[in-house]
């Protein structure tokens, strides 16, 4: 029974020092859609190139679309982040998502572990399907970003970018006075526990005393 009250104080405690984080967007294209791109893969190599100023990538968000809602298949998308070049070295792989047919809107896509860059040096991340509707496509936004461009079947296309943000998850530490709230709550308990055991003992006792009279 202490155990599990002592585990509830520090479960409560912990919830109170922690907030669902605090989502940090790095790179972004602008928001003004001026085209569609087919993710196909007879399309590849294709995706974007950006650049960091940040030193790591947890999430890259694209606004997708069902180019194809015939088939009733759905689709699954996930995205390679890559270095030097868009055939370059795989240095993430995110998790891979389900879109249902006839979807639309912004997509996350999310690493399982950060992604170590560089701030100021170009990276590449290029959406793949795994599986499902080819049809799956991406909005592209005009060509204003200037940290990169989007790129067709291994050529970049200067005036237009997918539209994208990429950011990482910032996760605030516990702060020093739920800390202590925590560690005065375990010792009151503690020592409010220790001041019943010897009245407990006793009573015990003299519950067996009167078993045995």
């Amino acid at each position: 029974m202490k155990q599990k009250i002592i585990l509830i104080v520090f479960l409560f405690a912990t919830r109170l020092g922690h907030s669902q984080g605090t989502t940090v967007i790095d790179q972004q294209s602008t928001n003004l859609v001026e085209g569609v791109a087919g993710l196909y893969n007879y399309y590849q190599p294709l995706g974007q190139s950006f650049t960091p100023s940040l030193s790591s990538v947890q999430f890259i968000s694209l606004n997708l679309y069902d180019g194809d809602p015939s088939p009733s298949l759905g689709g699954t998308v996930r995205i390679n982040l890559r270095s030097n070049s868009i055939t370059g070295t795989i240095l993430g792989i995110s998790t891979a998502v389900f879109l249902p047919d006839d979807f639309f809107g912004v997509t996350n896509f999310v690493f399982s572990a950060p992604v170590a860059v560089s701030p100021g040096v170009t990276y590449y991340f290029q959406p793949v399907i795994e599986s499902g509707n080819l049809g799956v496509g991406s909005f592209v936004t005009d060509g204003s970003y200037t940290g990169g461009t989007e790129i067709y079947q291994g050529v970049p296309i200067t005036d237009r970018d997918l539209w994208f943000q990429e950011g990482i998850t910032v996760i605030p530490e516990p702060s020093s006075a739920v800390l202590a709230l925590l560690g005065g709550g375990v010792w009151l308990f503690v020592r409010r526990w220790r001041s019943l055991v010897p009245k407990k003992q006793a009573a015990a006792v003299r519950i067996r005393s009167l078993s045995v009279s």
